[in-house]
């Protein structure tokens, strides 16, 4: 877990995983960029996520994940930009 801030504003604890990979097969070729994202609460819309390592912009939340068992809830995520600092 690490200190993030969500949409410029809100401060929590979480962590993510982000991956690129390139489709070399698809017609035109294709860099997929997207993430996994595990917060203690919910949270309606993420537009961006940061770090002290990385800062992810453009976020489009396409899943959200939850647990019986667990209060955390996981987010599957594509982004448009990812500047690591």
């Amino acid at each position: 877990m690490s200190k993030l801030l969500i949409n410029d504003k809100i401060e929590i604890e979480g962590s993510f995983n982000i991956e690129r990979e390139y489709d070399k097969d698809a017609k035109p070729p294709i860099m997929y960029k997207r993430g996994i994202l595990q917060l203690p609460k919910y949270i309606d819309e993420i537009f961006s996520i940061e770090n002290d390592l990385y800062a992810i912009n453009g976020v489009e939340v396409y899943k959200e994940v939850f647990a019986s068992d667990e209060k955390d809830v996981g987010y599957e995520f594509s982004y448009k930009n990812l500047r690591r600092k």
